[in-house]
């Protein structure tokens, strides 16, 4: 006897990786019913959806054309039961048709998240889950990938109030606040984060990047702060790419870690405080080498976003 290939073992690598990802993280995985309730959803979205023609109930007629109505039903479960900081993560699919004999299935990761990340203590006040808690997990998943966001787009209809990130200049993932009107309807009276992941379009992406592996530097990392008063409508993104006009390859990261707003700065202004990141491979940079990297960064800033340097 001869042994089948196996035909999918990155994509089931992959996903196991992502799973110890999100369980280390934090998170539980749950399994919902594919099969669900019609009444969750309009008459437009019903015209492209999967009816059953023997269904065994009249709350299970349909199969989802979404993830999030049946992870709602988890979510509103455990807190009818006092279980109110929840973390949980999804591998599922959803159906629709367009027409008799026509079917599609599409495979997503989803994440939920409600309540509070930490309890109250004597010393600390309790933390409470928000959009940035679940965007840090994503660019975790998404990094473990060996991807990067293109850009964000802001996203808002019925089911979701956020982001659509592009990746590989495809929208691929959503995240972002469910509606109230969407919680109200299960019942559920506080803030539910939640991110769609298209993982099939995610793991293909993923599977076409090669690994590579290089040397851990032997010289130290350096680094330096910056403070630049711009227009209140430039984002952090934006910030970034123009960074890549820069071309400081010796430049290895960059975070925000300040917003400041006053009407000091002038009209429409604010001050964004960034920290860079920068190495050398081959020797250590020394105070004369960063300056000059400083320097172009400040004219990038100073010629595409009208930024002014604060002192």
């Amino acid at each position: 006897m001869s042994p089948s290939p196996d035909t999918l073992a990155f994509e089931e690598a992959t996903r196991e990786k992502i799973s110890n990802l999100l369980v280390t993280s934090g998170f539980s995985e749950i399994f919902t019913n594919s099969i669900t309730n019609s009444k969750y959803y309009s008459g437009e979205t019903l015209q492209s959806t999967v009816k059953m023609l023997n269904n065994l109930s009249a709350d299970l007629d349909v199969l989802r054309p979404s993830m999030l109505e049946t992870g709602l039903e988890v979510v509103a479960h455990n807190l009818n039961r006092k279980n109110t900081n929840l973390c949980l993560f999804e591998f599922g699919k959803t159906y629709s048709t367009t027409e008799a004999g026509k079917y599609a299935e599409q495979l997503h990761c989803t994440l939920y998240a409600t309540g509070q990340l930490t309890s109250g203590h004597w010393k600390n006040q309790p933390a409470k889950i928000d959009f940035f808690f679940l965007k840090g997990v994503l660019e975790k998943i998404i990094k473990a990938l060996g991807l990067h966001v293109d850009k964000a787009e802001v996203l808002e209809n019925q089911n979701l109030q956020g982001q659509e990130l592009i990746i590989n200049r495809m929208p691929m993932v959503k995240i972002g606040m469910v509606p109230s009107k969407k919680t109200t309807a299960f019942e559920i009276k506080q803030p539910v984060f939640y991110v769609d992941i298209n993982w099939d379009a995610l793991v293909a992406a993923a599977k076409k990047k090669k690994v590579e592996y290089k040397e851990i530097p032997k010289f130290p990392a350096v680094e330096r702060d910056l403070a630049l008063v711009v227009s209140k409508a430039v984002k952090f993104e934006q910030l970034q790419e123009v960074t890549k006009k820069a071309k400081t390859s010796k430049l290895i990261g960059m975070q925000l870690f300040d917003v400041f707003e006053s009407d000091k700065l002038g009209e429409g202004k604010k001050s964004m405080a960034v920290n860079f990141t920068f190495q050398d491979t081959e020797k250590t940079m020394t105070d004369q080498d960063i300056d000059g990297l400083m320097k172009k960064l400040v004219k990038v800033y100073e010629e595409e976003l009208g930024a002014e340097i604060r002192k």
